[in-house]
């Protein structure tokens, strides 16, 4: 199981920075964008997926922003955009997909159902979003059924009812924004829980091509290309969050060099803090990157605040996923793609699931017994010092009723 070495080029986007990589030649695309994470030096790449169809046109899968080079680069494959898809209701993929429907006028839009926004759960009118279709599971109704196959993960809610009061935003700014969505789509000014898990999982037949968008993830050992030089050196400098997260140890005030040990060490502190927000030590992260770096895992965000959650409906999923579709590779929305994988590694990367579903065989296909065990085995380890800041946010996640209470069973 390896990431795909293809030739790429990258481009300067009004300044960020759009990697096009083709990962089947004349059928899969790959565009990433940089993606910045709040108001840190941490950054990661996010994709999206153009697959073009028997019909000679687009489906377009997780659309990033819609810059003019990535306009161009699009209307340079010589294909009309037919369909664009929201796989998600994660609003990071979310939120351009009004602007770069805007660009596509004739293209349908389809959605992942149970759509949620917090604290506000917004409509997806407010994202500029005003005619789409839902994506429904297994659906063979779709006009691209034929080649891409479709299951939907739709679990329970993850947080607990809120009784929140309603926002402290004045009526006259409400009744502004109500008047801008239709009459059916008004805000509701209560803050909302932490709403359902919903991700939608596609195989595209004719490459064989499983597509996800933040189920698994599979860190490269360098940066990707989107990932711009400023970025790297930022978090390569020993500041705050690197003097908080050293272990005790005296943290050095070095100057930053333009070096590729330096753009590295970046590389290595944004991941980290991207799976464990507060890992045990930024300042020599090479071991804990080591440890997470080339191979197909899910998240430990995802792990600890969702899936512990709601282990019996990710099961489900997965193990159809793995029983139904024959992939021999994966191309989710972060990190490396496309992954050359086997159907195995796919449930390996949920192994964990196993501590919350003592009593429920996998459904998986098997290799050998030894060999599985030892791939489910690697594919769920995170090192515990590392895991300390995530337990705790979710200790105090269900102490304040934000999160429901991880399954239990042989927890963590």
């Amino acid at each position: 199981m390896r990431p795909v070495n293809k030739t790429k080029w990258t481009l300067t986007v009004e300044q960020c920075h759009i990697a096009m990589d083709v990962a089947v030649k004349g059928s899969v695309w790959l565009f990433e964008q940089e993606q910045a994470l709040g108001f840190s030096s941490v950054s990661t790449n996010t994709r999206m997926t153009v697959v073009k169809l028997r019909s000679g046109g687009l489906w377009v899968h997780a659309p990033i922003a819609p810059t003019k080079e990535c306009i161009q680069l699009i209307k340079e494959l010589g294909a009309p955009v037919e369909h664009i898809v929201l796989p998600t209701f994660a609003y990071e993929h979310k939120v351009f997909l009004g602007p770069f429907s805007r660009k596509f006028p004739r293209a349908q839009v389809w959605v992942a159902p149970r759509q949620w926004s917090w604290p506000v759960n917004l409509p997806l009118e407010f994202f500029g979003v005003f005619r789409s279709k839902p994506l429904e599971d297994e659906d063979d109704a779709t006009p691209w059924a034929a080649e891409i196959e479709q299951k939907v993960l739709s679990s329970p809610e993850v947080g607990t009812p809120s009784s929140s009061p309603r926002i402290l935003i004045s009526e006259h700014h409400r009744e502004r924004i109500d008047a801008y969505l239709h009459d059916n789509s008004r805000v509701n000014w209560v803050l909302s829980g932490i709403g359902p898990y919903v991700e939608v999982a596609f195989y595209h037949k004719p490459s064989r091509t499983l597509l996800v968008t933040d189920a698994v993830i599979f860190v490269p050992r360098q940066p990707p290309d989107c990932i711009s030089k400023e970025s790297l050196l930022a978090a390569a400098k020993n500041g705050l969050a690197v003097k908080i997260l050293s272990k005790g140890r005296e943290v050095p005030d070095d100057p930053v060099e333009d070096n590729k040990l330096t753009r590295q060490t970046g590389w290595e502190r944004m991941v980290l803090q991207i799976l464990f927000l507060g890992p045990s030590n930024l300042l020599e992260p090479n071991a804990s990157f080591a440890q997470m770096s080339q191979k197909l895992i899910v998240s430990p965000i995802v792990k600890t605040l969702v899936f512990s959650k709601v282990p019996e409906k990710v099961r489900d999923w997965v193990d159809r996923i793995a029983a139904d579709w024959p992939f021999r590779r994966i191309i989710p929305a972060h990190f490396a793609a496309p992954i050359n994988a086997r159907r195995s590694d796919f449930p390996a990367a949920f192994a964990f699931l196993d501590e919350f579903l003592p009593d429920r065989p996998a459904a998986a296909p098997r290799l050998s017994l030894t060999f599985a065990s030892l791939l489910r085995t690697g594919a769920s380890y995170f090192p515990p010092d590392d895991m300390k800041t995530l337990s705790s946010l979710d200790d105090f996640l269900v102490s304040v009723g934000a999160v429901k209470k991880t399954v239990s069973g042989r927890k963590r």
